[in-house]
């Protein structure tokens, strides 16, 4: 059957198709953004990985879920390097603002200090305060026991920020003059003990990501071990990155 255009019927419809495909793809609305639950006040900072905030009012520390920042210092001791600007970072964020706490199945509800764990979503911008400051380099990607939801992207902030030598991938390097950071003992003693900000002891040997940047703080426990069977031993794991 041909219509009087003499054009084939098949050939109509499908230039008819043709023209309604791009125009649903510009009706139909857009994909729904996750729900975060509730906004929460910021009560407080504490360092790059942990924030106080206000929940059913009650005051809650809350530890960020797949990130460390180096350590400030305690009784007396100097901070770790890059401490004092992850916090400051942190207070960029958050400060003074509400936020979104979002649990992860995969992960404890608190860590073994009592704190929160979650990922903090600003709630004017929606941002993960996490990724962010991995971005910035104000932290390291960390995983704990469990493979986390957003390891895959909280690695590659990781990468991108160390490859442009941003935060710490750039001022905390071999040259630069880290705090406090225990003289290395003779020989072979080349394994480093370190204690994480949730108390987990994790060692890293040579050729591991963090080894390089690793800083050894005596004064929290922390220390060189020569063996990893002499790691072990003390009750240190080895590190799975």
């Amino acid at each position: 059957m041909r219509l009087t255009t003499g054009r084939p019927v098949s050939i109509i419809v499908l230039g008819c198709l043709g023209l309604l495909v791009p125009l649903l793809a510009v009706t139909l609305p857009a994909e729904a953004a996750p729900k975060l639950g509730p906004a929460h006040r910021v009560k407080g900072v504490s360092d790059g990985d942990t924030i106080r905030v206000v929940v059913k009012g009650r005051s809650e520390r809350v530890r960020l879920i797949g990130i460390d920042t180096p350590e400030l210092g305690r009784d007396g001791a100097a901070d770790q390097c890059h401490a004092a600007a992850a916090r400051r970072q942190m207070q960029q964020l958050v400060q003074g603002t509400r936020v979104h706490l979002v649990r992860d199945s995969t992960q404890s509800n608190r860590d073994t200090y009592g704190r929160l764990l979650r990922y903090v979503y600003t709630v004017k911008s929606r941002k993960d305060v996490g990724k962010a400051l991995i971005t910035r380099g104000s932290g390291r990607e960390f995983t704990f026991r469990n493979s986390y939801r957003h390891r895959s992207a909280y690695r590659s902030a990781e990468r991108s920020a160390r490859n442009a030598g941003r935060g710490l991938w750039g001022s905390c390097g071999t040259t630069a003059a880290p705090a406090p950071v225990a003289a290395q003992p003779a020989g072979q003693c080349l394994i480093k003990g370190n204690i994480a900000n949730d108390g987990e002891k994790i060692y890293d040997v040579p050729g591991q990501q963090y080894c390089g940047v690793t800083q050894i703080d005596t004064s929290r426990g922390e220390r060189w071990f020569c063996t990893e069977p002499e790691a072990v031993a003390a009750g240190w794991r080895r590190s799975q990155v």
